[in-house]
């Protein structure tokens, strides 16, 4: 079963053990970066473990602007040793689920290099359109959260 933890004392270890693919670096920031900047934005942060039974096999953060009910999945790693096992899809169809239970959120927003075409699959097919091209090259993406009902 694939659920998300806090990332706790007892855990953070793991947490930032995490490890992506060599020709993945470029997609994602670090899940110390992560953590940093939950640490700095606070309350607008929230991150988290993610379990496949008690083994830690990922990282997700979410960070929040309630004030335009938009909330960007800004993190999401699976450690490389866990990949192709479809945790991914798994985590990203919780996240959303979280976020819909949650009921704070109405614009689910995230973002991509052009290079990763596999995280593109995964948002497309999870209802995700693109917006625009953001100054660092990504693509924003997002979609309407209230009529989500999974992958």
């Amino acid at each position: 079963m694939v659920e998300f933890r806090p990332v706790t004392r007892q855990n953070f270890e793991q947490v930032t053990d995490i490890r992506v693919a060599a020709h993945q670096v470029d997609f994602v920031d670090s899940v110390v970066y992560s953590l940093a900047q939950a640490y700095v934005l606070g309350e607008d942060c929230k991150p988290f473990a993610i379990y496949h039974n008690d083994e830690v096999i990922g990282f997700i953060m979410f960070r929040y602007a309630f004030d335009r009910k938009r909330t960007e999945v800004a993190s999401l790693i699976i450690s490389k040793k866990h990949q192709n096992k479809g945790y991914g899809t798994k985590a990203f169809e919780l996240a959303m689920q979280f976020l819909k239970d949650e009921g704070k959120t109405e614009v689910v927003q995230l973002d991509y290099n052009p290079a990763d075409l596999v995280a593109k699959r995964i948002y497309e097919r999870h209802g995700f359109a693109p917006v625009r091209r953001e100054e660092c090259g990504e693509i924003l993406m997002e979609r309407e959260l209230s009529t989500y009902s999974g992958g």
